[in-house]
């Protein structure tokens, strides 16, 4: 679960990246600190509503292309378990039970 979760978040870090990277002509420069904080997913004060929904957009362009990679990844799995055989996997526990000897 680790490595699913390390590789949806870069993913979306990756996505959002890449959309900020096209609205950096538009953000106000006047403060050193309104750059980091979009970067963050803060969404300074004072910025023009334009820009606020475009950051925003952004964002839901981010979580949309998460989204729809999962959703295929899960069909390819549901398609990939249709196919597998019904059996059991794993005869441990009569295994087990014949090596224990019976106290009688």
């Amino acid at each position: 679960m680790t490595i699913g979760v390390s590789i949806y978040g870069s993913m979306l870090a990756s996505q959002i990246t890449s959309g900020m990277s096209k609205l950096i002509g538009k953000l106000p420069m006047d403060s050193a600190g309104t750059l980091g904080q979009v970067a963050k997913g803060g969404i300074p004060e004072g910025l023009d509503v334009k820009i606020v929904e475009q950051i925003k957009t952004v964002f839901a362009h981010a979580f949309q292309h998460l989204y729809w990679v999962s959703f295929v990844v899960s069909l390819v799995v549901v398609v990939l378990c249709w196919f597998l055989k019904n059996e059991v996997l794993s005869t441990l526990s009569s295994k087990v039970k014949e090596e224990i000897p019976s106290e009688a």
